[in-house]
Parts: C-alpha cells; sequence; structure tokens
C-alpha cells in the first residue's frame, strides 16, 4: 500500500472511531500503532504503559477487553486483499 493511501485509509478509519465516540487519547494510540514507517510506531512497551494509562482513566471495561470485543471484527472488515501481500 503506497504513503498517500495509507494515509486516506488511516483518515477513514479515525472518522469512524470519532463517530463512535471513541476518547481521542484512545484514537492516538490506534493511530500511533497504524503508522505508515515502523519506526514512528510505539514499542509494545510504551502501547502497554499506555493502555494501562488508560484503563486507569476509564473505570470500566478494560481497555483489553474492549479490544478483544472490538478489534476483531473491525480487522475482518478491513483484511487486505490476496493480493496485497
Amino acid at each position: 500500500m503506497s504513503p498517500k493511501r495509507h494515509d486516506r485509509s488511516l483518515e477513514a478509519a479515525r472518522e469512524k472511531l470519532a463517530a463512535k465516540a471513541v476518547p481521542d487519547d484512545v484514537v492516538a494510540l490506534v493511530m500511533a500503532m497504524l503508522s505508515y514507517e515502523p519506526d514512528d510506531r510505539p514499542s509494545a512497551q510504551e502501547v502497554a504503559q499506555r493502555a494501562r494509562v488508560l484503563e486507569r482513566r476509564f473505570n470500566e471495561e478494560t481497555l483489553a477487553a474492549w479490544a478483544e470485543r472490538a478489534v476483531p471484527p473491525l480487522m475482518e472488515r478491513q483484511a487486505p486483499p490476496p493480493d496485497h501481500y
């Protein structure tokens, strides 16, 4: 995928998350994790640390529980075409 196409996909994802009232801090983490350049993505350790901060902020469902419930259906809908690889 080209950088421009990736940027368009990310912007569409950002809009969908905003429409669902996903908190800005969660959107920022997701967008960082989906950066086109691997060096721009947070490390697993940083993701875990930021997730812990978010978990403390939201006293409802944990971020991990939300992700286990919400992310798989999103990934299935956003699967790359077979010729992507």
